[in-house]
């Protein structure tokens, strides 16, 4: 079991990933079209993340570590803290969801270049998930530490647009 089921779990943990990616992708969709459709279909994906997330830990935290070599017991560790990241990443994209979901309700979507801010940063996000797929498929560390600080440069990017933003009101 341990270095099958590990694999596995890898395997399990990739297609996480690409669910998280497609919520992103349908999150832009939806702020050009207002389709709630689109907005449904974000909150099934997350439903799908959380319902494997939960079968992911049941599956490989009853592994016996006694019988892993030490590199499966940090790839053990790896997927499970992915799944964790995965997961939340699906809470982000139901929270962004409702919120837009909420603001098109009260008549006040989001325009102008604060619609811009939006829509770049849902870029980048795509953009992160798409190279942390890649990363964690080859294991390539060098590339985890690209994606953090590129991931950390945004952050702090979208810390000062909205600073901006706010400041103009």
């Amino acid at each position: 079991f341990p270095s099958e089921g590990i694999a596995l779990g890898k395997e399990q943990v990739v297609s996480m990933f690409e669910y998280g990616k497609l919520m992103f992708e349908t999150i832009g969709e939806y702020l050009n079209s207002g389709k709630p459709a689109d907005a449904e279909f974000v909150h099934d994906i997350e439903r799908n993340i959380d319902k494997i997330d939960r079968q992911m830990n049941d599956y490989l935290l009853v592994a016996d570590k006694g019988e892993m070599s030490p590199s499966d017991v940090t790839m053990l560790t790896r997927t499970l803290r992915a799944c964790k990241d995965i997961e939340r990443i699906g809470d982000y994209g139901e929270n962004l969801i409702t919120f837009f979901e909420n603001a098109a309700e009260r008549k006040q979507p989001l325009t102008g270049s604060t619609k811009d801010i939006v829509v770049k940063a849902n870029q980048d996000a795509i953009g992160l998930i798409t190279k942390t797929i890649e990363a964690f498929k080859t294991d390539n560390r060098f590339v985890s530490l690209s994606i953090i600080k590129e991931r950390r440069a945004l952050n702090s990017s979208l810390d000062d647009r909205i600073e901006h933003f706010f400041n103009d009101i």
